[in-house]
């Protein structure tokens, strides 16, 4: 890869609301600000910014989490704590069984 696709990709960012997400640095910005993400929240965060408007399943959530590991289903990450993204949540999300 050269360096202008490199430094392409490292800049592509996604903004909602208040928040911009740059997943070439790992980095998720509030008002140009960083703000810390735990465990794998940056990674479910990113898969779900990804797949913007796409059903994405608890298997896929749990493996951008926690990648090549086993988690249970009530371990998946909290985006909403102390220290999480501050962002009304939806009023019904659908779900795959």
């Amino acid at each position: 890869m050269d360096a202008m696709s490199e430094t392409a990709k490292e800049e592509l960012s996604f903004a909602f609301g208040p928040y911009r997400l740059v997943p070439g640095r790992q980095l998720l910005l509030l008002d140009d600000q960083p703000a810390k993400l735990g465990g794998g929240a940056f990674e479910v965060l990113n898969l779900l910014v990804q797949r913007s408007g796409q059903l994405v399943t608890k298997d896929e959530l749990i493996a951008a989490a926690w990648p090549g590991t086993f988690a249970r289903y009530n371990a998946v990450v909290r985006l909403d704590g102390d220290e999480g993204l501050k962002v009304p949540a939806p009023r019904s999300i659908p779900s795959a069984v």
